[in-house]
């Protein structure tokens, strides 16, 4: 995985890594086959870093469903998706290619033919049909995104998000002003609407998702929680201790001893 957008893909504890087949990517799009076993009806997941996500079934029957940005552990229906095309995209690339608010994609889920006109549905389908479907599909994607003409809010979305990646997700709203040469309301407007939740939010689930990192890392063994908790950006100790729960719905002691 290169390129600058390349952290976007969040780590989610609670899926089985195995369900995801053949990913194909760029800076900012994964397209992936998916396979959920038949007794599944819920992705369980702890808030990413701003992703919009799209299912899309098998060209026989095809169908779909487009994802919203969490801003809290969900269970996140699957509408009976079992065998499934899943498509990601960084923050703020969906709106830019779709030309619609990722704040209006609601977390639970929209079909999608409400959101893309009969052409781009049959468009989807056609790649999904491809005897190379996850190539097909980005390339489409990213045709999509060559000829958006929204790339203005796109850029200034972009640059806040990677100052906030740059920053462990410590960046205040002061320091992105300045750094933007942007007022503070546009850009709270501007992420918001770009990328489905607000700067403050992002930079909470940026130093979330690096803490599942970190952990992952660490390992029980070798983590001191006060030390994880500086070296992330927290306040202090019960900080971190607060905000992992209130994300992953367990300290970061117990989900040590889960994993």
């Amino acid at each position: 995985m290169v390129g600058s957008n390349a952290y976007f893909f969040s780590i989610q504890p609670f899926w089985d890594v195995s369900q995801v087949r053949r990913p194909v990517r760029d800076e900012s799009i994964v397209v992936s086959e998916f396979t959920w076993s038949p007794d599944t009806e819920v992705m369980s997941c702890v808030p990413g870093n701003g992703q919009i996500a799209i299912m899309l079934t098998p060209p026989d029957g095809f169908s779909g469903t487009c994802y919203g940005v969490a801003d809290g552990r969900r269970d996140i229906p699957l509408y009976g998706m079992k065998n499934s095309f899943f498509a990601r995209f960084s923050p703020g690339t969906f709106s830019a290619i779709c030309d619609v608010p990722a704040s209006e994609i609601p977390v639970d889920g929209i079909d999608i033919s409400l959101l893309f006109s009969a052409s781009q549905l049959e468009q989807l389908r056609m790649a999904a049909a491809d005897q190379q479907p996850t190539q097909a599909l980005l390339r489409l994607f990213e045709q999509w995104q060559e000829a958006s003409s929204n790339k203005s809010d796109c850029s200034l979305a972009e640059q806040a998000v990677q100052l906030i990646r740059r920053s462990g997700g410590s960046m205040r709203m002061h320091q992105l002003e300045q750094e933007t040469l942007y007022s503070a309301r546009r850009l709270q407007d501007v992420v918001t609407r770009q990328v489905g939740i607000s700067p403050k939010q992002l930079c909470r689930q940026t130093r979330f998702q690096n803490a599942l990192k970190l952990l992952q890392s660490k390992g029980q063994s070798s983590l001191n929680c006060a030390q994880a908790a500086q070296q992330l950006g927290y306040s202090d100790q019960a900080h971190f201790n607060r905000e992992f729960k209130s994300f992953c719905g367990m300290c970061p002691s117990k989900f040590l001893k889960r994993a």
